[in-house]
């Protein structure tokens, strides 16, 4: 007997020298399931929350228009992760970015962390208001509108801001589709969400860094919506430098304004 006692306390001896120094120890409350890791996303310098507080001034390339963003940070939300960014966009005159030909459109685009490129942001929705009534695609003012895949195997869609781990020479692409939402209200908060308004509307977005209009190149966003949505994105240290709007020549696609392709002009 006494010789089965030891040599059953020489194994737990063992055995709890083996532990020693082990990496996945229990957590220190007690719980027994191990603590979590925390992957903290790179830091992007194209959008970040350092751009809070900022106001970003655009001039059309016919110098009719004017465009400005202000950088504020989205209220709490039961919708909206935290680290979301608001772009409020206000314009001068009916033809400028945004929504052209709406006069006083107003939008608060919201841009979201998105973990499955750490690092990245993609839109989850926004919240338009229309001064001169609503507009033929939502039927209601203001406007929120939420969008997610319009299925679990498709990619994110809205994809808007690259993950800093984008290289010059690369090109990523998110070929997807997504459901979309309408509600009649101004906050950015979730509705019960049923059916959505269009269950499938096609989104592609191709990132890459460009050398066009900047020798140490800018992020480049083009993001092709639906049948006629079309805009390319373009990102400095700054922030946002440039949105175009490509006529790509549809028939059935009404022609873009020249107001519609913006500069930052500070």
């Amino acid at each position: 007997m006494k010789k089965l006692l030891f040599v059953l306390l020489l194994i737990s001896l063992l055995f709890i020298t083996s532990c020693v120094g082990q990496v996945n120890r229990l957590p220190q409350d007690g719980s027994l399931f191990p603590d979590p890791i925390i992957v903290t996303p790179p830091f992007n310098l194209w959008m970040n929350t350092n751009f809070l507080g900022q106001v970003w001034n655009f001039q059309s390339i016919d110098g009719t228009c004017f465009t400005y963003m202000n950088i504020n940070q989205v209220p709490p939300s039961n919708y909206y992760p935290t680290g979301s960014i608001d772009l409020h966009i206000s314009k001068s005159s009916a033809l400028c970015y945004w929504s052209p030909g709406d006069a006083g459109a107003v939008i608060d685009f919201v841009l979201s962390p998105y973990d499955g490129w750490l690092g990245s942001f993609n839109s989850k929705g926004w919240v338009a208001y229309f001064p001169g009534g609503s507009p033929f695609w939502c039927p209601y003012n203001p406007c929120s509108q939420q969008v997610q895949p319009s299925s679990s195997a498709v990619p994110m869609p809205y994809m808007a801001v690259p993950a800093p781990t984008l290289a010059a020479g690369s090109t990523v692409i998110y070929d997807t589709s997504y459901a979309v939402w309408f509600y009649n209200g101004g906050n950015f908060d979730a509705f019960d969400i049923g059916p959505p308004a269009n269950p499938f509307v096609p989104w592609k977005t191709i990132f890459s860094i460009d050398f066009t209009y900047s020798t140490t190149g800018w992020a480049r966003v083009e993001a092709f919506e639906g049948t006629c949505g079309h805009e390319i994105w373009y990102y400095s240290s700054r922030g946002i430098e440039r949105i175009e709007f490509p006529n790509d020549g549809s028939a059935s696609c009404i022609p873009n304004p020249p107001g519609t392709t913006i500069v930052r002009t500070n």
